[in-house]
């Protein structure tokens, strides 16, 4: 069996002394630290990226979920005013999360996880492996606590294709596509990327495009000039091309920061995103995986509003900044 392997699509900085990404950042603090006072935390950051805390205070009161130091780049695709007109906030969608597991203890996630699958395993287990010492620990975790504050009453349907060391079998991610299709998703998240296209993956992309399944992929963070793999199949104007979608991460002032990769359809924020990290606790965390969950749940929000999902596609594959309000009209 062929064995073809995919990066995690992220700009994580793990403990363990292995060389970041080019201006990794990652920053984690407990929900218990004062909103006030910042936790010292575990930090992960490579570039002085600050910690945050004031996410303890809504959770622990049981407040909203929409962390509010992320308003800036949620005003920036004008999120808060879709959700605002949105009375489904997703609701009856299901987003396949195909990661490295989901802490699904998490205070911001617990209510929205469906039991998943580990590929990795070969198990029913789709929790998060390993501990901070691993540099993909926390990865799928953070990007479910992106798609949860995007579209709040989706589900999430967690597959774990990635393990600890931040890779995986191109054969896991075909069959956990083929999986998530049959159980029912209608958005595919796909946050990892790599060099080398697999036929596997691209025929079972295939399928999920044969049932009108939407696939949101991450573009990548080598700085190239265009998508990274499996991205990269779906700038293309075929079948697949119609219900996918590639993600190039942009900062919160519209900018494409040096490690992004160019190309792709869609242009979200991808840098200091504040999410989920598992322990129910906060990260900050940049990187085109953070970008393609804020178009996964836009997505969803479009979906549960009775949007078809490939005119959703073609009116998304512009090459500029998504609106999330313009996509809900």
């Amino acid at each position: 069996m062929s064995r073809v392997f995919l990066l995690l699509s992220a700009l994580f900085l793990g403990a363990c002394g292995r060389a970041p990404l080019p201006s990794s950042s990652m920053s984690v603090t407990s929900l218990s630290a004062s909103p006030s006072t910042p936790s010292a935390g575990h930090s992960f950051s490579s570039s002085g990226a600050r910690l945050w805390a004031e996410g303890a205070r809504l959770w622990g009161e049981g407040g909203t979920s929409v962390l509010s130091s992320n308003a800036a780049w949620l005003q920036q695709v004008r999120a808060q005013e879709a959700q605002a007109q949105s009375g489904q906030a997703g609701r009856g969608v299901t987003i396949a999360l195909l990661d490295s597991g989901v802490d699904f203890t998490h205070p911001l996630l617990r209510s929205v996880l469906l039991p998943g699958h580990d590929f990795v395993d070969g198990d029913g287990n789709a929790s998060e492996q390993g501990d901070e010492t691993d540099l993909i620990y926390g990865h799928g975790t953070a990007v479910a606590g992106v798609l949860q504050q995007m579209a709040p009453a989706a589900r999430i349907l967690p597959l774990r294709v990635l393990g600890t060391g931040g890779f995986g079998q191109a054969a896991h991610v075909a069959q956990a596509i083929r999986l998530a299709v049959d159980q029912g998703a209608q958005i595919i998240n796909l946050s990892v990327a790599g060099s080398v296209s697999s036929e596997g993956v691209r025929a079972a992309l295939q399928y999920a495009a044969s049932r009108n399944v939407l696939v949101v992929a991450a573009s990548g963070n080598n700085g190239g000039s265009a998508p990274q793999a499996p991205a990269d199949a779906l700038n293309h104007k075929n079948r697949l091309g119609d219900f996918g979608l590639s993600v190039t991460a942009v900062d919160q002032s519209g900018h494409l920061p040096s490690w992004s990769n160019r190309g792709g359809e869609v242009l979200a924020p991808g840098v200091e995103i504040h999410t989920s990290y598992p322990g129910g606790r906060l990260v900050t965390a940049s990187g085109s995986s953070f970008a393609a969950p804020v178009v996964s749940g836009a997505l969803a929000l479009a979906l549960a509003q009775g949007k078809e999902a490939q005119p959703l596609a073609a009116q998304l594959s512009t090459g500029r900044l998504l609106d999330v309000e313009a996509l809900l009209k």
